[in-house]
Formats: structure tokens, C-alpha cells, sequence
């Protein structure tokens, strides 16, 4: 009589072999090959599933990991690697969570994973979709926090000492039941054993490093001592080294959604915001300003409009003086349908602002522009501008308005154009003869070809800034 074989358990092989897989050319993710590589699997039968600590090692259940198909091993490694890749510990340590709130935080977190990738339907189990507890899609993790609070009660710990059982099995003990969370532990959500939604991989059981409170079957910190007085020799990866697997796997992203084109669009965006990173354009603006205006300061010419004080001996000879160039700024504000009256009116009131912090009295000359460019207004203070327009958008008749200034007044050349538009607009082809600072509101839009260091610059203002 043959005796009867237990479970199957994985061993380290069987993850290492999940991983190749979750990296392949074809069929994978390999823009993931660096953090995926990164971890450190440990093995315990401490953890429900799978986990991953602020350190990077990644905690694998192997009674789970060997209940789950290839195609499941390689997406469930996928989901974790997310979570440091995402920041979630950092971004959850700035939410200030309760202790009680611990779960809630991780189902926001996985929703936040699981609705920019097509991992739903591979994931083993119950995985947290924003779908099944009423959340907008596209969403990120601190919104869905805030509404699991609200609406979802039943996510929060149960008080110390009660414990909520759920079975680990299914009926037949062949594997996880749906959304039980994939281990002996009991689910938090669930009531009386009756089954709670989004509790497997990818359903609020994470580690420390989505949520940031350690847990009990995590090793302490590489090279420190355990409550044992037992020194942690298992390795992990320093923050300085995630922020380079970060920016390593973001530019992996966009190459491969160039070349390919088969990278989710939530994950390109995410490697978009790492690679360029949003900038205050409250503090940009005035820097860049300053900057170019700086490029002017000291230079003087002679004026025969102003006598010198120092004449020549003759008195038929009469000197110029010499006159400082103090700078000379002109705007052309688009002032079309398109744009937002509170952008504008703060656009404006920052070069305002960044002129009267220079300290020089001088006039700002503003080209309200829609489809055509309104009168010049010679203004000091930001109020007296009139936004004048609602109509189509050109900013080349703007331009041509301060090139015409320019010619009625030589002696007034601007120092520097700024350009307040969204950019739905066409431009000239060649660059003005000035220095022109184009501030481009909103993501959209077209900016010339020209505008760009030393004597041109571009600033964006983000379209969704009150």
C-alpha cells in the first residue's frame, strides 16, 4: 500500500523558476527584470501568501507558492514587486495610518496595482479590483484610502483577542477557497467564515512594505539583532538601491511601450512621472525668470537722449551718457476659451511679483492674444491687467505684436517674452531675437522646436493645479 503523498510545497527553485517566467520577452514583464531580481526570497510557512518587507525581501508561503500554476507564480511575483517600485511604504508612512487601519491601507494599495495591469485574471484567488468595494477607476491609493474608510467599516482589525476564522482550504482541501486569503490566518473582512471579497494575492496581505508596520514573521533589518540577541545575516536592499531599481525599471518602461507598445498605459504614465518629475512652477518660475533676466544685467550703451555730466572742453561738443539696461519685459497672455481665468490671472501674478523682488521700477507691456493680439498694456501691478479675448488661439500674432513694440520703440527692446498658453496653438518657425520664457499650461499641446536652452526655456504648469 503506497503511502500518501502531502501537498506539494515550492521550494526556492520553483521561485526562482516563477521569475524568469514573469521576466520572458513573450509572455512577461521583462521592463521588471531588475526589481524582480532585486528581492530576496525567503521562505516561511509564517506568512498567509506571498510578502514583502521594507527591505525587500520577499516572504513565500511554500505550501501556497506550490499550490499555484506557473502562470500564477510569475503573476503573484509581479503584484509585490510593485508595491516598493510604487513607494507604498513611504506613501503610507505620509498618511499616518492607525495600527486598526493596517489592511485598509493594503487593499487601497493592490486596487491602486491591479487596475493598471492585467493581473486580475492570473492572480490566484480574490484579488482587490476598485470595482468590487464601489471605488472610480484609475484612482490612486490615498483616494481609495479615504473612501474605504468611509464606506468600508468592516476592513478595519478586529480588537485585540477576537479572532475571525476562515478556512485555508477550499472544501476539498485542493487549494485557497476564493478570497480566503491563501493561509491559515484569518481574514480580517470576513464575518463569521463567510467569504469577503479581494482577500487572496493582491487582496490586502502584503507586508511592511505596502503598509509600513512590520509584522511578526518579518526578519529584522539586515546586520541587526532580533529579540534572540540573534544577528539578521539574511541580505536586503537599501533605500539608495530601490531609488536606482526605480528609475532603471521607468526607463525599461518606455523603451519597451516604444518599441513594442505592450506596457499597461498606468504604468507608463507612472515611468513618465519618475523620469520627469513634477516641478512647483510657483517656485520654477521665479528662478527661470530671474535667470534670464540676470543674462542682461550690467550692460549700458550711450544715449544722447541724456547728456553726459562730464562734457567735453569744447562746448560745441556735447557727450552722450551712458545709461544702465534696466530690463524690459513683455507677456503675451492667450487669452482664449481654453484657458483657465485662475492660471492666468496667477501666471501673471507671479512675473508681477517676481519684478517687484528685483526692485526695478518698470513697466511690464502685456499682449492680451486670442486669434488676434489686442492692444499693449503698459502696466506695474498685475491688477491692472485686462484679460481681453475668448476666442481661437494664435500665439504668433502675440509675438508679431511685441516685435511691432520693439519697432515703434527701440529704445524699449524687450529683455525677456513670456508666453503664458495651453499651447493649442500654432508658432512661428523661427525663434524671436529675444529671450522667450514659454510657460505651457496643461500636458497637452505643442511647443516649438526652438524653445530651449540657453536663450529659449519651457515651464510647464500642470493643467490640474487649482
Amino acid at each position: 500500500m503506497s503511502k500518501k503523498s502531502g501537498p506539494p510545497r515550492a521550494a526556492l527553485p520553483d521561485v526562482w523558476s516563477a521569475r524568469l517566467r514573469a521576466v520572458d520577452g513573450r509572455t512577461g514583464y521583462p521592463y521588471l527584470s531588475d526589481a524582480l531580481f532585486s528581492l530576496v526570497p525567503v521562505m516561511t510557512d509564517e506568512v498567509d501568501t506571498l510578502a514583502v518587507d521594507r527591505w525587500g525581501r520577499l516572504y513565500v508561503n511554500p505550501s501556497f507558492f506550490g499550490r499555484c500554476t506557473a502562470d500564477q507564480g510569475a503573476a503573484v511575483l509581479i503584484h509585490e514587486v510593485w508595491h516598493p517600485l510604487l513607494k507604498h511604504f513611504d506613501r503610507a508612512d505620509r498618511l499616518g495610518p492607525r495600527p486598526e487601519e493596517r489592511d485598509i491601507v493594503n487593499v487601497a494599495q493592490d486596487c491602486e496595482i491591479n487596475i493598471k495591469d492585467d493581473l486580475a485574471g492570473r492572480l490566484p484567488g480574490d484579488c482587490c479590483l476598485p470595482a468590487k468595494f464601489g471605488l472610480p477607476d484609475r484612482g490612486l491609493f490615498e483616494e481609495y484610502y479615504h473612501l474605504l474608510k468611509r464606506d468600508h467599516p468592516e476592513l478595519l482589525l478586529p480588537p485585540q483577542g477576537r479572532a475571525i476564522v476562515v478556512h485555508a482550504h477550499g472544501p476539498n482541501g485542493d487549494g485557497p477557497s476564493q478570497g480566503d486569503g491563501g493561509g491559515p490566518r484569518p481574514s480580517p473582512s470576513s464575518k463569521d467564515g463567510a467569504s469577503s471579497k479581494g482577500r487572496g494575492v493582491g487582496g490586502g496581505r502584503c507586508g511592511s512594505c505596502a503598509h509600513g508596520q512590520p509584522q511578526d514573521y518579518e526578519l529584522p533589518a539586515p546586520g541587526e539583532a532580533d529579540a534572540g540577541g540573534k544577528r539578521c545575516d539574511v541580505p536586503g536592499v537599501s533605500p539608495a538601491k530601490w531609488e536606482v531599481v526605480i528609475r532603471t525599471t521607468a526607463q525599461k518602461v518606455l523603451e519597451h511601450s516604444r518599441s513594442q507598445g505592450s506596457v499597461p498605459g498606468g504604468w507608463v504614465r507612472w515611468a513618465e512621472e519618475i523620469l520627469t518629475p513634477a516641478i512647483d512652477w510657483r517656485k520654477a518660475l521665479p528662478q527661470v525668470v530671474q535667470g534670464m533676466l540676470g543674462r542682461g544685467l550690467g550692460h549700458t550703451w550711450t544715449d544722447y537722449r541724456k547728456i553726459s555730466r562730464r562734457q567735453h572742453p569744447c562746448p560745441r561738443i556735447l557727450k552722450a551718457a551712458t545709461v544702465n539696461a534696466l530690463p524690459n519685459v513683455d507677456v503675451v497672455l492667450d487669452t482664449s476659451g481654453s484657458m483657465s481665468d485662475r492660471m492666468i490671472a496667477q501666471g501673471i501674478a507671479e512675473v508681477g511679483g517676481i519684478l517687484a523682488a528685483l526692485g526695478y521700477a518698470v513697466k511690464v507691456n502685456v499682449h492680451p492674444t486670442d486669434s488676434t493680439a489686442a492692444e499693449c498694456q503698459k502696466v506695474f501691478r498685475p491688477d491692472q491687467i485686462r484679460a481681453v479675448g475668448g476666442g481661437g488661439t494664435d500665439m504668433c500674432e502675440g509675438l508679431k505684436a511685441v516685435a511691432d513694440r520693439a519697432e515703434r520703440e527701440p529704445y524699449d527692446r524687450p529683455s525677456l517674452v513670456v508666453v503664458i498658453t495651453d499651447c493649442h496653438t500654432p508658432w512661428p518657425e523661427a525663434a524671436p531675437p529675444w529671450p522667450t520664457l514659454i510657460v505651457h499650461v496643461g500636458s497637452r499641446g505643442k511647443t516649438p522646436a526652438w524653445a530651449s536652452p540657453p536663450d529659449h526655456d519651457v515651464l510647464v504648469v500642470p493643467h490640474d493645479d487649482p
